[in-house]
């Protein structure tokens, strides 16, 4: 028996047809260049577009298929650093904006998702913040006292005996659960986006064209003008 080491959702794209993005291989005179075909490039992409600009966007592998394509999915305000740690740095009143940020790009993702029909497995599903021992406790209750500082009301605390139950696992000594959290196939999600309304038909007069280049070449042998 062999085993194929593969990303799930790359097996997904078995059974879909999409269109074959061509290579680059010639001078081409554009509005906008984008290079790279993740979740912020086909956003970008789809915002110029509807301003009635003409994109080129150049991948060197499929679109979707770098670390935005191979991501778990969750769509979450979440960074780097947790609220907490972001109001202790910044205030409750700059933490609270950089926090909507994402949540902003959430929404719209997710209502792009909703009205042209994507099939990318979205599904709403909250999210919990989990503390590890002592000092995970009083990071969870640093993080309940600093999200009900800067507004928030849609959390719910446990506590070690009720984590056992819920998620079937010990260890955490605390945990916070919020909504407003998603979760979706990436790839089929950025995939779908690059051959359906949201891009290419939103406007008559402008087009977005999507391109994929071999790294192998040099740049000198194709251009972008714009």
């Amino acid at each position: 028996m062999s085993l194929v080491h593969q990303n799930w959702w790359f097996t997904t794209l078995l059974i879909k047809q999409f269109k074959y993005c061509p290579p680059l291989s010639k001078s081409l005179k554009c509005d906008v260049l984008i290079v790279g075909g993740g979740v912020s490039g086909i956003s970008a992409a789809a915002e110029f577009v509807k301003q009635g600009r003409n994109v080129v966007l150049i991948e060197r592998n499929i679109v979707g298929g770098g670390s935005a394509g191979r991501s778990a999915g969750f769509l979450t305000p979440d960074s780097e650093l947790e609220l907490h740690q972001l109001v202790r740095r910044y205030g409750p009143k700059a933490a609270r904006e950089i926090w909507d940020a994402p949540l902003r790009g959430i929404e719209r993702l997710v209502n792009g998702i909703k009205n042209f029909d994507i099939q990318c497995g979205l599904a709403e599903q909250d999210s919990l913040f989990l503390g590890l021992g002592k000092s995970g406790k009083e990071a969870v209750e640093e993080e309940m006292e600093c999200r009900k500082s800067v507004g928030f009301t849609d959390q719910q605390t446990y506590d070690e005996q009720s984590l056992k139950t819920i998620i079937g696992s010990e260890g955490f000594s605390a945990g916070i659960r919020y909504g407003g959290t998603y979760g979706i196939n990436p790839l089929l999600c950025l995939q779908a986006k690059i051959i359906g309304k949201p891009l290419v038909f939103s406007l008559t007069n402008a087009w977005a064209k999507f391109y994929q280049v071999d790294s192998h070449r040099k740049t000198e042998e194709m251009r972008a003008e714009f």
